[in-house]
């Protein structure tokens, strides 16, 4: 009895809500744009689409991805121009 119990509460926890996932990343990625953290949000929006892949959201996982090649793209614009204007210093 005990056992067949155990089973039913892991089912329980098995359940994942996608939404409050989503809903939590967007929280976090807004907090990391406020504070330029755009490396992290990258990471943070690439999270966000594998999520949308798993709930079969095709379409708002090719935004996000979209999104996390954008940030990744101005990162690595960001650290070029430092680099470039560091040099003639």
């Amino acid at each position: 009895m005990v056992m067949d119990k155990t089973k039913k509460s892991s089912k329980l926890f098995n359940k994942i809500k996608w939404e409050d996932i989503i809903a939590h990343l967007r929280l976090i990625s807004h907090d990391m744009v406020e504070f330029e953290q755009f490396e992290q949000v990258a990471q943070v929006y690439r999270s966000m689409a594998e999520t949308f892949g798993k709930m079969g959201r095709p379409l708002d996982q090719r935004t996000f991805y979209l999104k996390t090649a954008r940030t990744y793209y101005k990162v690595c614009k960001q650290r070029s121009e430092m680099k470039y204007s560091s040099e003639f210093i």
